[in-house]
């Protein structure tokens, strides 16, 4: 199954919470205490990360993870959720949700519906697969490194401190788990989800840092697709938006429970 981390009282309205790619469930602990006074929160360690290793075959794709996560949150009595997900914990996220189920409302961080085009997934798919083998041969700790020092994640060294916290946690990953998480949710291999989106049967929360153009334009043209989907760009932060500026997302996501839940 499986780990997971709980915040707050079982009673109240739950909000499931799925991190990126090289994260845990930890990486939500300052979100999660800021829902824990009115909200039942569940940060979930995505398979190949933390403790969610050695899993069956199937937990390391869209469908498989789907349906293992919907079986651990009957077992756990929640019937009825939010759901929030940042970057691969967002497309999972996405795919859970409009999977159908009980999602009742969505927040999705720094991510994408999926490639259009056909060949544009394609060498995603190829890409991925690249890193995913510089991941294996190169072990955790160098990959991690490395992967933190793309522009993507520039506004981390905003504050140096808690950016090596973030890396030494990083740097304990499994690499041949987190290979086979790479390869089975990269962007390339997700199915396109934007169709979806044009009636989506719950309200979206598309979260992206201005900082971040290419995901704070894809939030802008998720929110064109329905009604039901609102973009929110927060100012001064790239694509990990929740650690860079963690009070103002808090503040953003409660609004969005409160409203919706």
């Amino acid at each position: 199954m499986l780990h997971y981390q709980s915040y707050g009282n079982p009673d109240a309205p739950a909000v499931v919470l799925l991190h990126g790619f090289l994260g845990a469930a930890a990486d939500w602990e300052p979100t999660a205490e800021a829902l824990a006074e009115q909200y039942y929160a569940l940060a979930f360690d995505a398979p190949g990360h933390g403790r969610s290793v050695g899993l069956p075959a199937a937990a390391y794709g869209f469908a498989g993870f789907s349906a293992l996560l919907s079986e651990q949150l009957r077992r756990l009595g929640v019937g009825r959720y939010a759901l929030v997900g940042y970057s691969m914990g967002g497309r999972l996220a996405l795919h859970h949700a409009l999977a159908g189920g009980g999602c009742r409302a969505l927040l999705a961080e720094s991510c994408a519906p999926g490639y259009e085009d056909a060949a544009e997934a394609a060498a995603r798919a190829r890409a991925d697969e690249r890193l995913a083998q510089q991941l294996e041969a190169q072990g955790a700790a160098a990959f991690v490194d490395a992967w933190y020092r793309q522009p993507l994640f520039a506004g981390l060294a905003a504050d140096p401190e808690r950016l090596e916290a973030l890396l030494a946690r990083r740097r304990r990953g499994d690499a041949a788990e987190l290979a086979r998480a790479l390869r089975g949710f990269s962007t390339g291999v997700q199915p396109c989800l934007w169709a979806a989106l044009d009636a989506p049967p719950f309200p979206v929360l598309a979260v992206a840092g201005a900082l971040d153009g290419k995901y704070a334009e894809i939030a802008q043209r998720m929110a064109a697709r329905s009604d039901r989907i609102r973009a929110a760009v927060l100012p001064n932060c790239g694509h990990n938006v929740h650690a860079e500026q963690p009070e103002p997302f808090a503040r953003l996501l409660l609004d969005f429970l409160n409203l919706n839940l």
